[in-house]
């Protein structure tokens, strides 16, 4: 069952450095336990943002996850997986990677969530990216209820 939509905005980015920071803002609203779920397309700015939060949360410097389907990064209060399911192929790979047990320890993002849409039913915030013109992204940022996760 999806929780309730508790809020929708959206920003317009006009550089890295802005899309960092909105990361950083988004990284205060952030609980043990919550999914984030990043959407849009290759060059959009989802690494970008992730940087900002990472960076906000762990001080940490978020790498790229390029070839790598999760990086952890543990120095901050509460460790955060950053998962990209882009090279993912079939909706058994996240079984396979055992993504779920990383839930309950921490703080979960996901890039190319879109890509399994069961997903975002569990998502505490959906941010989706999409480019204005070549210099302004937009990026919506969809809050719900927070999830009881009972183990």
């Amino acid at each position: 069952m999806r929780p309730q939509k508790k809020k929708a905005q959206t920003f317009f980015s006009r550089s890295p450095g802005e899309t960092k920071r909105l990361g950083a803002w988004l990284a205060r609203k952030l609980r043990q336990g919550d999914l984030v779920c990043f959407c849009g397309e290759l060059g959009s700015g989802k690494t970008t943002m992730i940087q900002g939060l990472v960076r906000s949360l762990t001080g940490q410097r978020a790498a790229s996850p390029s070839f790598v389907i999760l990086h952890e990064y543990d120095r901050g209060k509460l460790p955060v997986y950053h998962f990209d399911f882009y090279r993912l192929g079939k909706p058994d790979d996240l079984e396979t990677i055992g993504w779920q047990e990383y839930l309950f320890r921490g703080i979960v993002l996901v890039e190319w969530a879109d890509r399994y849409p069961e997903l975002l039913r569990e998502a505490r915030f959906i941010v989706t990216f999409s480019g204005e013109d070549r210099c302004v992204r937009k990026i919506s940022l969809v809050e719900f209820e927070r999830l009881s996760r009972i183990r």
